[in-house]
Order: C-alpha cells, then sequence, then structure tokens
C-alpha cells in the first residue's frame, strides 16, 4: 500500500509569517480509517523545503492536526491527536515545533503517562480517595448515591468496607488547547477517566491543565469532576 496524506492543514510554523502546510502521512490498512506508518511533514511556505519525522506511537485511527501558539514563541506549534481504538477512549497526544530547521517534539503522551500516575482506593462511609502522586494532591469522591445494589456489594450495613477496593485512572482521553487567558497563547487541558470496579464504572476524570514553562509543560492547575445524580 502507498502513503497518503491523512490530514492536512496550513500555519505559520516557522515563524516567518507564511503560511506553511502540515500534513500526516500514512498508509491505510483496511476499509476502516486505521492508519499505520504515521509520519508529520511540515513543507516550508518559502522554501519548500520539507521537514519529516516518523510518529513515536505511528498507527491510530482519526489523526487530527492543530496549530496554534502555546508558548511565547513567534511560530506556531504542532498538535497531533490520533485515537487508539481502546475500549476506554483514549488518545496518544504529540506537540512539536520546528527549531533550528529540525522538528522538535516538545511533547508526548507517552512521557506524559509516566509522569502522571494515580492511586485510587475505596475508604469507609461511601468515599473513594485519589491521589495524584505527581503534586502529592488528595481528593474525595463521595459514592453515597450511587445505587444500594453497588454500594452493597461493596460496604457492608455500617457503610464499612467489607474487603480492600481499588480503582485506576486510565490514559489521557482528551487533550484540548484552550486559551484561558485570552491572550493568544493556550494551555493544555487533559483529561483521564476515573475508573472504579471495572472500566466502564466511571467515577469522574481527572482534569490537569498543562502550562509551557519554557522548557517543559508543566502541571499548571489540577482538578476532578464527578458526575451527577438524578434528584430522589
Amino acid at each position: 500500500m502507498n502513503d497518503e496524506i491523512v490530514t492536512m492543514t496550513y500555519g505559520d510554523v516557522t515563524g516567518d509569517g507564511i503560511q506553511d502546510c502540515v500534513m500526516i502521512w500514512g498508509r491505510r490498512q483496511t476499509t476502516i480509517p486505521f492508519w499505520k506508518d504515521l509520519t508529520l511533514v511540515v513543507q516550508d511556505g518559502v522554501t519548500g523545503y520539507v521537514y519529516s519525522t516518523p510518529l513515536d506511537d505511528h498507527h491510530g485511527y482519526e489523526p487530527v492536526l492543530w496549530l496554534g501558539r502555546l508558548a511565547e514563541m513567534q511560530a506556531e506549534q504542532i498538535v497531533v491527536t490520533i485515537a487508539t481504538g481502546s475500549s476506554g477512549a483514549t488518545v496518544n497526544a504529540y506537540i512539536y515545533t520546528i527549531d533550528q530547521h529540525h522538528l522538535r517534539q516538545l511533547f508526548s503522551s507517552d512521557y506524559y503517562q509516566k509522569m502522571y500516575t494515580y492511586q485510587v482506593h475505596y475508604q469507609d462511609d461511601y468515599r473513594v480517595h485519589l491521589t495524584s502522586d505527581r503534586n502529592n494532591s488528595i481528593y474525595s469522591i463521595d459514592l453515597s448515591l450511587r445505587s444500594s445494589e453497588y454500594l452493597d456489594d461493596i460496604y457492608d450495613a455500617e457503610g464499612q468496607l467489607k474487603k480492600p477496593v481499588q480503582g485506576w485512572v486510565n490514559p489521557m482521553s482528551g487533550f484540548y488547547p484552550v486559551d484561558y487567558d485570552r491572550d493568544g497563547v493556550y494551555d493544555l487541558l487533559v483529561y483521564q477517566r476515573i475508573a472504579g470496579l471495572y472500566n466502564a464504572d466511571a467515577l469522574g476524570y481527572v482534569q490537569n491543565v498543562l502550562a509551557w514553562n519554557g522548557s517543559m509543560f508543566e502541571l499548571n492547575q489540577q482538578f476532578v469532576s464527578v458526575y451527577g445524580h438524578d434528584k430522589a
């Protein structure tokens, strides 16, 4: 199978004020939109010079390109998001910038997953504690409004755990540039689903806001959002 353009957009990623062509090339494997050998390709709008680099996790579904300023740089950065096709609707994400005539990676989801780890432990009195190891923060999730069928499997009549129970936090399922300050420089909002007894037992989401500090994207803010329940 021959390489073909998967997606393409235009923006000033070289910082010279001229639009450049940014593409992802790949090889379609089947009739469904699953791609392999995904490669980021940039053609300079002035010189025609072509930059290219294979993506770390070079396969997946529906690659998406976004261009914008994620740092105090003249040029726009390149954000690539690729659906993995997993049951948790997870994505792989990468950020590149052109530096000294090379495509330099500023962010990868693989590195993020190693840096941002969590502990999810069920507690007595119908609660779950989520601990974020990166910033040593703890969040408490209230389970008291869950169904009696759900709670009775975990707790006795006094609300005490019948046995230790742990959940987990999935890899990222959302990766969104957001201009919170409306200054033209975007931060990154990363969503990760919190799972309880099983993957479909969603307790909420960890939302991490990452900002460029001059050398890397670091944690700026962190939130845990939970699902609401119908009023009785």
